[in-house]
């Protein structure tokens, strides 16, 4: 191709044109490195704000985790008192030990009697000691705990000591910045006695961890009071345990507002700190983390300094070659030489472009203003096994069948809309009836219409997937229909034979009071059927449940009320088991939408099934609360063999039952699976899991009611 001569250009204002756009490039350096600074900078102290917050949310939890547990080990030690163990007997004794070996943040666990004489204690020469209560904080009520506050000592022992003042012995003080953090709780004896179970919390446990969790130098956590009297720090904190810090911020501008956040400003330590804290779940107890800005910063500094480096090397290297550009534009002959190899370049691009176009796996055309074919790519010959050349003057619906021809051919009005304008149609082939996906574009220059690019692809395959994706979809829905009818048609035709076999069976017992032979007999048949007849119950029950998920009758509820009456249905079971059933339900209302005889019937199952496993004369107890974010939570838990660890999934499903419970004291097996149902339906979750010490517990859990719902109902008395 021969390009048109090059006209004499005027260098001087050329010269100046690349000397002001060399100015502007060198300023829009300078303003974008600056950006680019400063947007690091903020972007490190954002990821710092959300590394603290999440530090702080991860000590938080462990320190409620630790103190949770051990809460559980001290009601274990306290119930054992409660039933009459000896408390300076081996039981006792062994159980301290236990819980000092297990927790290795407890420094020691002791009981004591309501005037504060250590009655048992894991260190040695400790009982028999009278400690100052009042250093304890406040003392809990039966079946209850506490968390108490700072005492600046390393054992118990030193609290009895310092009773011994006016004896003549001197208190022993313990170091600044040793002491522990005393949890209790209270159990009531069988003389109605009161006795405290006593842990004294190893602070240093918990800066240990925090410590080796951190991994920077530059940071530092801590672990308060509610009411702001510092526990433990890490390394680098000049403060004591024991310390005031209520001046924080998060005293004296989040709390009791907001239970996490960050801030910027005062912190443990002097100076500027970015800083996070969070109150724990459970206890008054609230932890911080921060790290120092200006040893944050230094490291964005240090970038800072090499970007600017950059930066400067930038502007040396535009303003060279602005320079360059600048004495190029003199010479006329230089820049026509740029300018047959930017044609040059054009050229080869274009060829690259043909390449590219030939390749594609679709039918790609362009057409003049009626529509009439200019160009198409090589791609059309496979599908018409005619040579490109003759598809020149064609419209591309005439290749259509006749009924999708008026649609395509709409795509290619001369209407003022320049978007892309696509739709589906059949071509007959050389290899058959396909589908096309067409797409059209309008090519416009001024407003003024040039013609359309378009493209067809072939979309035979995923059209015939999408309809047999549809099929098998229709299929499954049919026969899942169609089970839970034949569930319960079956079902229902089995309950008719089976009240007569109950029937007679038990008008046979009647009959046979007095011939054993025959009453054995008949108490077989009574138990097979009465065991057929809760089969059927069930399945009917899965078939309901199936069949009716998504019309559950929701209605605004305090599930205290449900809890209660099912416990009063469940009473004579109790009863004759001498089984006892505790219900620990808060104060305030548990609100949920929950269709009420549908919840019953979970709470119904899950306690029938702690009843039958539970051991003759043990305990069950139903625990209800409510998170802070209202999801509501019930946990049953019973004291039977508990259920393999590999099982705890899988007796949620129909017909199966844990390898423990295959003694014939298991159901049908459907019991369990009813109530996920249920649950599921309700949009919350059940789950099993083994509880410490012996028994399964079985943990159901509700989503939080919308605000805008309303108030619940009243609670059942």
């Amino acid at each position: 191709m021969k390009w048109p001569s090059l006209p004499r250009l005027d260098w001087r204002s050329s010269e100046r044109t690349v000397v002001a756009t060399g100015v502007a490039l060198m300023a829009a350096v300078l303003l974008t490195l600056g950006w680019l600074a400063l947007h690091d900078r903020e972007q490190l102290l954002d990821s710092l704000r959300e590394r603290n917050e999440l530090l702080a949310r991860v000590f938080a939890d462990r320190a409620t985790r630790n103190i949770d547990v051990t809460a559980l080990a001290l009601a274990s030690i306290a119930e054992g008192a409660a039933r009459g163990l000896p408390l300076d007997g081996a039981e006792i004794r062994a159980a301290l030990t236990q819980t000092l070996v297990s927790l290795p943040f407890v420094r020691s666990v002791a009981l004591m009697d309501a005037q504060g004489q250590l009655v048992a204690s894991s260190e040695a020469g400790e009982q028999g000691r009278v400690i100052a209560l009042n250093a304890l904080g406040r003392l809990p009520a039966p079946g209850k705990d506490a968390l108490g506050p700072f005492v600046r000592a390393r054992q118990l022992g030193d609290l009895a000591e310092l009773t011994d003042v006016a004896g003549g012995r001197a208190p022993r003080v313990a170091p600044t910045g040793v002491g522990f953090l005393p949890l209790l709780r209270g159990a009531l004896l069988p003389d109605r006695q009161m006795i405290y179970v006593v842990a004294l919390l190893n602070l240093e446990a918990f800066t240990n961890f925090q410590q080796v969790a951190v991994k920077d130098e530059r940071a530092a956590s801590a672990l308060l009071t509610y009411s702001g009297q510092l526990l433990a720090a890490t390394a680098g904190v000049p403060r004591n345990p024991g310390d005031d810090a209520s001046s924080l911020p998060p005293y004296t501008t989040f709390l009791p507002r907001l239970e996490q956040g960050p801030w910027v400003g005062e912190g443990l330590r002097p100076g500027v700190q970015i800083a996070a804290f969070k109150v724990s779940a459970t206890r008054p107890l609230v932890v911080l983390v921060e790290i120092d800005r200006s040893q944050a910063l230094a490291a964005w500094s240090s970038g800072a300094l090499r970007l600017l480096a950059t930066a400067l090397a930038a502007l040396l290297v535009i303003g060279g070659m602005t320079a360059t550009a600048a004495r190029s534009m003199r010479a006329r002959e230089q820049v026509r030489d740029q300018l047959d190899q930017a044609q040059q370049q054009v050229a080869r691009r274009e060829r690259e472009l043909r390449v590219t176009i030939a390749s594609l796996q679709e039918i790609v055309f362009r057409t003049d203003t009626s529509g009439a074919l200019t160009f198409v790519n090589e791609r059309w010959a496979d599908y018409t096994h005619t040579p490109v050349e003759s598809a020149v003057g064609r419209h591309p619906w005439d290749l259509l069948v006749p009924a999708d021809r008026p649609a395509v051919r709409a795509l290619f009005a001369a209407a003022n809309d320049a978007g892309q304008r696509r739709l589906q149609a059949r071509m007959v082939t050389a290899v058959g009836l396909r589908w096309f996906d067409v797409s059209v574009m309008p090519l416009q220059q001024d407003g003024q219409l040039l013609g359309f690019a378009g493209s067809a692809m072939d979309v035979t395959e995923s059209r015939n997937a999408e309809r047999a994706t549809r099929e098998a979809r229709d299929a499954a829905e049919e026969a899942s229909q169609a089970k839970s009818e034949f569930i319960a048609n079956i079902s229902h035709e089995l309950r008719t034979p089976l009240q007569s076999i109950l029937g007679f069976s038990e008008l046979g017992l009647m009959r046979a009071r007095d011939q054993d032979r025959f009453k054995s007999m008949f108490g077989d048949i009574q138990g097979a059927g009465q065991r057929m007849l809760n089969l059927v119950n069930d399945l009917l029950d899965v078939a309901k449940i199936d069949s009716t998920i998504g019309t559950m009758n929701l209605e605004r509820s305090d599930l205290r009320g449900l809890v209660r009456g099912v416990a009063g249905e469940l009473l004579p079971q109790l009863g004759a088991r001498g089984l006892r059933l505790e219900l620990h339900l808060p104060e305030q209302p548990l609100r949920a939408k929950v269709d009420p005889m549908r919840f019953e019937q979970v709470l119904r199952n899950v306690l029938a099934n702690a009843i039958k496993f539970s051991p003759a004369g043990g305990l069950i107890s139903l625990i209800g609360d409510q998170a802070a974010s209202g999801e509501l939570h019930l946990a049953v838990s019973d004291r039977g063999p508990g259920i393999p660890p590999a099982e705890l999934e899988s007796i949620f499903e129909a017909f199966v039952q844990s390898s423990h419970t295959k003694d014939g004291s298991g159901g049908t097996g459907l019991g369990l699976a009813i109530c996920r149902k249920i649950v599921d339906a309700h949009g919350g979750t059940i789950h099993a899991d083994n509880r410490p010490g012996g028994g399964a517990v079985f943990h159901i859990r509700l989503p939080a009611r919308s605000t805008s719902e309303g108030p619940a109902d009243p609670p059942s008395s």
